[in-house]
């Protein structure tokens, strides 16, 4: 179907978030006695990444953007000692036994509700959940961190305050140690931090966050306001290279290009790429294999490229927003191998429009969503173009969300 304009103005956060938690109402009454308590609804926004993808296999900086879609979670104390989950698309809530391993049926949000539960103290109540959201499928990166935001928001709210807390840790440190084996793949401490409190309190983001996963911060990006500016993505279908086991993969050739640098005399204290200054790169790709080059070159020019990007947002410098976007997926294609064909299809179509208000698209993160900046009033023209002629190759619709 063709694209309307008003397909293309941002949707509401705050009506997004109820229509979501009305939804995750209405599963809970489908699933669990409507006549006992009225659950509580809790409502997590969700974390876009802008550049992210290179901190689930480094430490380093990474930026967010708000999502307009979240998570919303129902619950009320379990009547026994077995929490029970229901979920949107599933015919059937599941029990979620205590100190029990996840099934090879589980569903993501099952394996993550089960390990946010299995994390919590022993004083921790049993809870039937229910869970719904708005985000599409090339967002589960994002989904997976709100919804355990979500969880770990649920339990501190349930959990009576004569007893002791639920989580002897905070909320990141408790995502770092469960999510990459809940969720199946290396996951940066970035997304858990772009969505804790120390980025905001209530559920709902800033516009952007700024993360940085050595020193466990987190901050909101003053940006230049620019109403003149849209930023929207494409969900193509994700790369069939980002499997786990590539993930993992990749992960070990990230430490051990790491190890390599250690090894040499210039480099042996350096913690992260993140810490090792631009200036310093070709420097340090003449001290070790080239088998190390690629992996070394893509971390320290995306860390670089996340500042440089604060930068532009606070300026309001959406040419400079797209010109980083483009330098990413440059990066993702030729250095990191990461880009799949849908999103390089998309990229090059649109940097035919860079002059004429469609200021940069890229694939910012293995799920293999395209992530685009533009200029009003001529934004909307050029994405219906980009969505035709994609259409038109593939043979199949790709859908848009503004931001």
């Amino acid at each position: 179907m063709p694209s309307t304009t008003a397909s293309f103005r941002s949707p509401k956060v705050a009506d997004l978030a109820s229509s979501t938690v009305d939804a995750a109402r209405a599963l809970f009454a489908e699933h669990f006695d409507a006549d006992a308590e009225a659950p509580t609804a809790i409502y997590q926004q969700a974390p876009l990444a802008v550049q992210a993808d290179h901190t689930h296999y480094s430490e380093g900086f990474a930026l967010f953007a708000g999502l307009p879609h979240g998570v919303a979670i129902t619950a009320r104390l379990a009547p026994n000692d077995v929490s029970r989950l229901a979920e949107t698309g599933a015919p059937a809530r599941v029990a979620l036994p205590p100190n029990t391993e996840a099934r090879p049926t589980d569903s993501v949000t099952a394996r993550v509700v089960r390990a946010l539960l299995g994390a919590a103290s022993a004083s921790a109540p049993a809870l039937d959940l229910a869970v719904a959201h708005t985000l599409p499928d090339t967002c589960r990166d994002a989904y997976v961190a709100a919804l355990a935001r979500a969880v770990h928001r649920m339990l501190l709210r349930l959990t009576p305050e004569a007893d002791a807390p639920p989580f002897a840790a905070s909320f990141v440190e408790v995502a770092q140690s469960v999510l990459p084996d809940a969720y199946g793949r290396p996951y940066s401490a970035a997304y858990p931090l772009a969505v804790s409190a120390a980025a905001h309190s209530n559920g709902h983001l800033a516009p952007f966050v700024l993360t940085d996963t050595p020193e466990h911060e987190a901050l909101s990006v003053p940006t230049e306001h620019n109403n003149a500016l849209q930023w929207g993505f494409f969900a193509p279908d994700p790369p069939p290279q980002y499997t786990p086991e590539v993930s993992e993969r990749r992960h070990q050739r990230t430490q051990a290009a790491l190890n390599a640098l250690r090894a040499t005399d210039d480099f042996a204290e350096l913690q992260t790429f993140s810490a090792l200054e631009h200036r310093a790169l070709d420097r340090a790709l003449d001290q070790i294999a080239s088998e190390h080059h690629a992996v070394v070159r893509h971390l320290v020019t995306e860390n670089r490229r996340v500042q440089k990007h604060v930068v532009a947002l606070r300026h309001g410098d959406g040419q400079m927003s797209g010109a980083l976007l483009h330098m990413t997926h440059a990066s993702l294609q030729t250095t990191w191998d990461g880009a799949s064909a849908a999103a390089n299809f998309l990229v090059e179509q649109a940097k035919g429009y860079t002059e004429d208000g469609l200021y940069g698209a890229g694939m910012t993160g293995r799920d293999g969503y395209v992530l685009t900046i533009g200029r009003r009033p001529a934004y909307p023209a050029h994405i219906r173009t980009l969505r035709e002629r994609y259409e038109a190759t593939f043979h199949h619709p790709v859908s848009f969300t503004p931001l």
